[in-house]
């Protein structure tokens, strides 16, 4: 075999290899891993496990945005954020965490919403939404484990993240190196609310008075109970 026949067959192996390579390394962004998200993602929870997943040696960058979701790009569009934000990070992964600002109408255009009542449309459309964001921050793929929204205490809005919830976990299931984290249970007490929990021998208070969002403890525990999963799951 001549020299120019040698590289010829070098350039077909290596083209062989790129296409075999496991789904999330070969193919995926050399950066850091995304953290995003809303209120919850942006504060000391994103925070914590940012520096949980740095400590078992991944690079992490929380650029969730507080008040932010999937339902209204007309307010903040995640969409063509995330797409900026992999032209600018080359990310390898993704963390998500949505839901508390999405149990509501979805904007779709001027005048166009798809509402809430109309559950099938609505999660379709949601569902669609979770795919085409992942496809945004890893065009080249990645894996992506996006959290489960915990148990919350107004029973409407509990209703509405249990939909969201199911909604994003079958995103997650039919996405190639996707992965689901459940916390509905991690802040429960028997399977209902509680703003209390015993960590560390003390009694802490682990949601705020909305029943809503977390304490500084409350961040912290779910930090700590869920990164293990999602180390496992972006490494």
């Amino acid at each position: 075999m001549d020299a120019f026949g040698r590289r010829s067959f070098l350039l077909r192996a290596a083209a062989a290899l790129a296409a075999a390579a496991p789904f999330g390394t070969a193919r995926a962004g050399a950066g850091p891993v995304l953290l995003c998200g809303g209120s919850t993602m942006a504060g000391g929870f994103g925070n914590v496990l940012a520096d949980l997943l740095a400590g078992g040696g991944l690079a992490a960058r929380n650029v969730a945005r507080p008040a932010t979701g999937l339902a209204r790009p007309d307010h903040f569009d995640w969409i063509a954020h995330a797409r900026r934000l992999a032209a600018r990070h080359h990310p390898r992964a993704a963390v998500l965490m949505f839901g508390g600002n999405d149990g509501q109408a979805l904007y779709a255009a001027p005048g166009r919403w798809v509402r809430w009542e109309d559950e099938d449309a609505w999660s379709a459309t949601y569902r669609g939404r979770i795919a085409a964001l992942c496809e945004a921050l890893l065009p080249a793929g990645g894996p992506v484990a996006w959290i489960g929204y915990p148990i919350v205490r107004l029973p409407k809005l509990r209703r509405r993240l249990e939909r969201i919830n199911a909604v994003a976990r079958a995103a997650m299931q039919a996405r190639p190196g996707g992965t689901y984290v459940d916390t509905w249970d991690i802040l429960a007490d028997g399977g209902r609310f509680t703003a209390t929990k015993r960590i560390g021998g003390r009694v802490r208070t682990i949601r705020a008075d909305d029943g809503i969002h977390l304490t500084t403890a409350g961040a912290r525990y779910l930090a700590r109970q869920v990164h293990t999963a999602i180390q496992a799951a972006v490494a």
